[in-house]
């Protein structure tokens, strides 16, 4: 059984000045020099646009036809990358459509605007 050398094994304790060193080992650069966190929008832009290659580790088999150019029938990165883009978008517009479409039905047979905002009291 292999452990790390950094973990102290069963039956032994972690010495005063030991320090953990898995935890620090993010902050050093090959050189021992830190290394700057990259931004928040190139987080996401790594995160959001990560890997567009669909073959990945698939057998050669079921991986598309090449032409001359590249795989034949196959959507671009550029293409890929805007589709992403263009679901981000088009899913608030139609998830608020579809809540107004409801409103505009609940106004229609209540005569009220809901959220107790415009309604007759009967009394």
């Amino acid at each position: 059984m292999s452990t790390t050398g950094s973990q102290p094994q069963l039956g032994q304790q972690q010495q005063p000045g030991q320090q953990d060193q898995p935890a620090q080992a993010w902050a050093a650069g090959p050189f021992g020099e830190p290394v700057k966190k990259p931004s928040l929008w190139r987080r996401f832009r790594t995160k959001a646009f990560s890997n567009l290659n669909l073959n990945g580790h698939t057998p050669p088999r079921v991986q598309p036809e090449v032409g001359d150019w590249g795989p034949e029938k196959v959507p671009t990165t550029k293409q890929k990358k805007r589709m992403r883009i263009y679901v981000s978008i088009a899913l608030p517009v139609i998830m608020l459509a579809c809540f107004l479409l409801g409103w505009y039905v609940y106004f229609m047979m209540t005569g009220c605007y809901g959220f107790g905002m415009g309604c007759r009291n009967q009394g």
